[in-house]
């Protein structure tokens, strides 16, 4: 067998031996070389996947931060919106408007905080209001901020009329976030729903004509010859963000 191998090899041939051990070399080396590689593969994936999930983390960190800002500027284009509305205001003669942001607003308190106060001549009882209509009256003052009653209030009323034909007046007062009820002891004029609500004017803070809402249901007590109009305020408070007072 060495001298048939030693004459292969001088020839430059591979005996019969030689190739028969590399053949069977080649058929066991075939699967450990891809064992290799699949576990090259497999230990490559496990560091690739901390990667991923880094990146999968930094993803839903930017989709979160440009949902943030989406929100910002929707709210800044609202305020942007109302405050060219309140420019837009026709003046009150013998009134002065001050502009303000509220800084605070408390449903279940039925109350809003603005950041304007005493040194901007803010005071009791002055209106507050959005070019839509009413939203309430300054209760309490502090020099750079002070606390709006809301219409929505049960401690809130105020003068006020259907507007129609003939203008049915009587008193206003908050029953909750989305309601007022006035009562009128006129039960014999019509009142067609839709009608605008607005202040009666027999207030020395609060003019005539400043919207409240509309009619949205009749209600009449013939017991106490006494009539409950539901009126529904123009202005959603949860969306105000900046007010006029009147000084």
């Amino acid at each position: 067998m060495g001298r048939a191998q030693t004459n292969a090899r001088n020839a430059g041939q591979v005996d019969a031996v030689t190739s028969s051990v590399q053949t069977a070399s080649d058929l066991i080396g075939r699967p450990v070389g891809a064992v290799s590689q699949g576990v090259s593969d497999f230990t490559q994936g496990i560091f690739r996947a901390g990667g991923l999930r880094a990146e999968n983390e930094r993803v839903k960190a930017q989709e979160q931060a440009w949902s943030l800002y989406e929100a910002r500027l929707r709210d800044m284009e609202s305020e942007i919106e109302q405050l060219r509305a309140l420019m837009g205001l026709p003046p009150i003669p013998g009134r002065e408007a001050v502009t303000a942001v509220a800084i605070g607003y408390y449903p279940h308190e039925h109350r809003m905080t603005l950041g304007v106060g005493s040194d901007q001549g803010i005071r009791p009882d002055q209106p507050v209001l959005t070019a839509a209509g009413l939203i309430g009256v300054v209760h309490s003052v502090e020099a750079q901020r002070c606390q709006v009653r809301l219409i929505s209030s049960p401690q809130f009323q105020v003068g006020a009329a259907v507007m129609g034909e003939v203008p049915l007046e009587g008193i206003a007062k908050g029953e909750g976030r989305d309601v007022l009820i006035l009562q009128l002891l006129d039960l014999t004029q019509p009142i067609e729903l839709d009608q605008p609500v607005v202040t009666s004017g027999y207030s020395e803070r609060i003019p005539r004509g400043l919207p409240i809402g509309k009619a949205v249901q009749v209600e009449d007590d013939e017991q106490f010859g006494i009539r409950r109009v539901r009126v529904f305020p123009h202005v959603r408070l949860s969306n105000v963000r900046s007010v006029v007072v009147l000084k």
